[in-house]
């Protein structure tokens, strides 16, 4: 686990999502590496939560969205023309919302969608 870069995220707006939980172990190794990089004591507490968030990936290329997908970009393109798919408010495509919409939204008529996992 990387516990090197202290950082405070907003976890709502970058829509994290629990993703399990981590030993007590690893939580004090955690703990251990951010005294070390903030100069505190044993004595002092250190607050961690012991949830592993997932983070959406996101990509801003159609193209780099296609390529993680494993369709081809004229897929992406066709798609978000028609509706079944959507980039987020912030131009930027969810790769695991896409999947889930071009999944959902295949033609039964048409040969299996194949996506990359």
């Amino acid at each position: 686990m990387l516990a090197d870069q202290v950082k405070s995220l907003d976890w709502r707006a970058r829509r994290a999502t629990r993703k399990g939980r981590v030993s007590p172990a690893e939580l004090e190794e955690v703990r251990a590496k951010l005294r070390a990089l903030v100069g505190q004591s044993h004595a002092q507490p250190i607050l961690v939560r012991r949830e592993v968030a997932a983070m959406p990936e996101l990509t801003a290329s159609a193209r780099e969205a296609a390529r993680r997908l494993g369709v081809s970009n004229t897929t992406i393109h066709k798609a978000e023309r028609a509706g079944r798919i959507a980039r987020e408010p912030d131009g930027q495509w969810d790769i695991d919302k896409t999947r889930r919409r071009l999944t959902e939204t295949a033609d039964p008529a048409r040969p299996q969608l194949r996506l990359a996992a």
